[in-house]
């Protein structure tokens, strides 16, 4: 006895798609969709910080905003070098908000492998935290002129202190010390 399976997926069927039945997702609309119907849900909990999708999505805008501010559009791009805190989140919204792309940089690289990632992606800004100031102020040097824009973040547990010190200005680069992601626009 010979059994013959049909192997055409039942699931793509007459179901071509349209608007009743797709919608595409992307992390913009995502966010925007999540905070329009969920905003008082929580979307980060960070040691005592909690934030609402509401209030994120209103961060990722300031940032996005903030970074147009400084001449960030589309196509240009915007290096990370961030832990995983709240403003690593924020970034991966904010800055395709402004049509930039977002180059996020490995935290255990050294110096040489971030100035040439740097330099390679064509890196306008650089947000950082205070914590990898030593091995991205020395990626900074080896670029010399061609340095971007360094945002200094005090990323840190609920911080919202200003860097104290900043290694990276040593060198009189371009850098712009904020305390919370949408402080980048009072400097």
């Amino acid at each position: 006895m010979n059994i013959t399976m049909n192997t055409a997926n039942p699931y793509n069927m007459a179901l071509d798609k349209n608007p009743a039945n797709h919608v595409s997702l992307s992390p913009l609309s995502f966010l925007k969709r999540t905070a329009a119907i969920y905003p008082d849900r929580l979307a980060i909990i960070y040691g005592e910080r909690r934030q609402t999708w509401a209030e994120t999505a209103a961060r990722c805008r300031r940032l996005a905003s903030a970074l147009q501010a400084r001449g960030i559009g589309h196509g240009d791009t915007v290096a990370v070098m961030l832990p995983n805190v709240p403003a690593m989140l924020e970034a991966h919204f904010g800055i395709p908000m402004t049509g930039a792309v977002l180059n996020t940089l490995n935290t255990r690289l050294d110096a040489e492998a971030i100035a040439f990632m740097l330099r390679h992606g064509e890196a306008k800004v650089l947000l950082t935290d205070r914590e990898f100031a030593k091995v991205v102020g020395a990626a900074l040097a080896m670029l010399g002129d061609d340095a971007p824009l360094v945002v200094g973040l005090a990323a840190t547990m609920g911080s919202s202190a200003l860097w104290a010190a900043v290694p990276l200005a040593a060198a009189a680069l371009p850098v712009v010390l904020v305390g919370l992601v949408e402080d980048v626009t009072r400097r």
